[in-house]
């Protein structure tokens, strides 16, 4: 298995394509659970051109992929420390900033409408 090595950050899951896989099959098992990507009152901000969504931990960004393709007028920022995501199939709309959270949002503030 493989981890990321950036010092002093203490995350016990591997960053290999076995972690990508599991954490795609959870993201559609979710999905399925609860019928929708999110339930908060939002709709009406992510049919805006130039609205935008943070997604921190994003892991393998199947919700930001879900997310991106479902809201074409949306741009998705997925934010993690390993770069985890496909980019073969990456929409338009999604891109990819490599941080760690512990360490700040490397954002202005109020630079989302969805976090």
């Amino acid at each position: 298995r493989r981890f990321h090595n950036i010092k002093k950050v203490i995350y016990a899951l591997p960053n290999d394509e076995e972690e990508s896989d599991r954490l795609r099959l959870q993201h559609f098992l979710i999905r399925y659970i609860w019928q929708s990507n999110f339930s908060a009152p939002i709709e009406h901000i992510l049919s805006k051109p130039g609205s935008k969504i943070l997604d921190v931990g994003c892991g393998a960004a199947s919700w930001s992929f879900d997310m991106a393709t479902s809201y074409p007028l949306t741009n998705i920022v997925g934010l993690d420390i390993s770069p985890l995501q496909p980019t073969q199939i990456k929409p338009k709309n999604f891109t990819f900033v490599k941080a760690n959270i512990l360490e700040g949002l490397p954002f202005d503030d109020n630079t989302f409408d969805f976090v």
